[in-house]
């Protein structure tokens, strides 16, 4: 009897301990698909912003800027790998806005643009 007790708490402990640590691994992960999918966007916004400044008159056709966005293109087709493997729903979107997370994207696009003039 007492042999069974035992068991029950080590069982119950076992089972307290597991939840935990699900609950953690879930967390860490919403966590890193969360932030791949903002990383996959600043560098949208940046190639955007180089394809820009290689399209400007001073700049066109300069070697340096056309090898940079054809590194921004490849960089950016590896983040959108990652982000497809770590996406887990478009949950993660809709609670990153729901968050407050365009008002930051909207003092970030600022801030960009004023260190750019």
């Amino acid at each position: 009897m007492i042999l069974y007790a035992i068991v029950l708490v080590l069982s119950v402990l076992m089972n307290i301990f597991l939840g935990w640590y699900i609950k953690e691994s879930i967390e860490r992960l919403m966590y890193v698909s969360r932030n791949i999918g903002r990383l996959a966007d600043v560098t949208m916004d940046f190639k955007e912003h180089i394809t820009h400044i290689g399209e400007m008159e001073i700049f066109y056709g300069d070697e340096t800027i056309v090898n940079l966005i054809k590194h921004t293109d490849f960089l950016s087709v590896e983040i959108d790998k990652f982000n497809d493997i770590y996406s887990l729903s478009d949950y993660d979107q809709e609670e990153l806005e729901d968050d407050g997370g365009d008002e930051t994207e909207e003092e970030e696009e600022k801030t960009q643009d004023e260190q750019v003039q």
